[in-house]
């Protein structure tokens, strides 16, 4: 598997490798961020992509740093992935690697229930709860 962060020169041709995977994430994710708003964080330069490729895209996610009153953290705005638990460890470690790099203490993502399991000792911040 190879993992690359997309330059800025390279933002068009990985969003069109990811974008219908992450629109698919984002429809799931309650929709407090739409696709738009997603790749407009990248363009800007506030959040990037990074791509997992093996024989195609495996997967992919949009992430930013982000600095809370707990220190810096690496946020993961949206993700998509193919057969993700083959390779969740190979991604983790290359997360804590850039978390390394941008100085940040922790790794944070939203998803929905059950996401925890996926990730080694993931720890439930808080709930969102929507009510009509």
């Amino acid at each position: 598997m190879r993992y690359h962060i997309a330059e800025a020169n390279e933002i068009e041709l990985a969003w069109g490798e990811t974008h219908k995977g992450f629109a698919i994430s984002l429809r799931r994710s309650g929709g407090d961020m739409n696709l738009g708003q997603l790749y407009q964080q990248v363009c800007a330069g506030s959040a990037r992509i990074l791509v997992a490729v093996d024989e195609g895209v495996k997967g992919a996610l949009v992430f930013r740093a982000e600095t809370w009153d707990t220190g810096v953290k690496l946020r993961v705005l949206a993700m998509f992935a193919r057969d993700f638990r083959s390779w969740r460890h190979e991604a983790m470690d290359q997360l804590h690697s850039i978390k390394d790099r941008l100085g940040a203490n922790a790794i944070v993502f939203e998803g929905r229930v059950g996401h925890e399991r996926l990730f080694e000792n993931a720890k439930v911040l808080r709930h969102l709860y929507e009510v009509k």
